[in-house]
């Protein structure tokens, strides 16, 4: 179909089907070079947001522009 699906992870869980134990957030500058590196290298049309682990990540989205 001519897409590709990306991803920036903005943390790690320790889970299993029923139950989530541990929540691990990564670096919001980690995050925010991840999808800058990805948004330059090709075009994007649409965004899917999942788990975000850190207040930070959210807040600072307009650095990844």
């Amino acid at each position: 179909m001519g897409c590709h699906g990306l991803t920036v992870l903005t943390g790690y869980t320790v889970r299993d089907s029923a139950t989530c134990d541990e929540v691990t957030g990564l670096d919001p500058d980690t995050v925010g070079t991840q999808a800058r590196m990805l948004l330059e290298d090709m075009p994007v049309a649409a965004f899917k947001i999942g788990a975000a682990t850190r207040a930070e990540v959210v807040a600072d989205y307009e650095t990844c522009r």
